[in-house]
């Protein structure tokens, strides 16, 4: 009997063991923690959106100059080139303290605008969150900010994309020497809605797209 006892417990035993062990091996095979799927999904974001960089770069690349014509600011102290058929006229005093630039190309509008003011009371990165990022918060608006060096010497330069779903989307630039801002603002594309049949209708600007990019990089601050 005492025999038969000591059998029973030790089968109960290993039955114990080997359950502990299953257990064991399936704890380890754990899901990915939160974070790292959220540093997963951030890391595509980020290939997402330098694969974008990548394409607008390309299109700028494959953008030929050779015959651009060069517009020159003495008061502001920059230069920049742009499509022979394209005209750069004077557009009087702008909201944010200085003058601006219209382009037009024939008697065709082109929703280019190139803004230009002294920076004496702020530094460019202060000036773009107060006069740009802060005033395009919110409203039903997707903003894309990215900071990126070119081969010109800037001491700042931002790119920021709105996307408004019943206005438009708007391209902007922003270079600065420390001295001057340039703001550089194309709509891609413009939405209106129609009073009628109350929808949002839609013109596109693209095909100036690969233009304004070069004409954005071309850009030369004079000493």
């Amino acid at each position: 009997m005492n025999q038969k006892t000591t059998l029973k417990k030790l089968a109960i035993s290993m039955t114990i063991l080997v359950a502990v062990f299953v257990f064991a091996s399936c704890s380890k095979q754990q899901p990915i923690p939160q974070d790292n799927r959220q540093s997963d999904s951030q890391d595509s974001q980020q290939n997402i959106d330098q694969n974008n960089q990548n394409d607008n770069q390309q299109q700028t690349e494959n953008v030929d100059t050779s015959n651009w014509l060069s517009f020159t600011d003495e008061k502001y102290g920059f230069e920049i080139k742009y499509p022979e058929n394209w005209q750069i006229s004077d557009g009087g005093i702008n909201a944010f303290g200085g003058e601006w630039l219209k382009v037009n190309s024939g008697d065709k509008y082109i929703p280019i605008q190139i803004n230009r003011r002294e920076l004496t009371d702020s530094n460019p990165s202060e000036w773009t969150w107060n006069n740009v990022i802060k005033n395009s918060i919110g409203g039903g608006q997707k903003m894309e900010l990215e900071e990126y060096l070119t081969d010109n010497p800037y001491v700042y330069a931002m790119y920021v994309r709105l996307d408004n779903s019943e206005m438009y989307v708007r391209h902007k630039h922003l270079v600065s020497d420390k001295k001057t801002m340039v703001y550089f603002s194309f709509e891609e594309i413009d939405r209106r809605r129609n009073q009628t049949t109350m929808e949002i209708e839609e013109t596109s600007f693209s095909e100036y797209m690969p233009e304004f990019e070069a004409m954005v990089h071309s850009i030369k601050f004079m000493d």
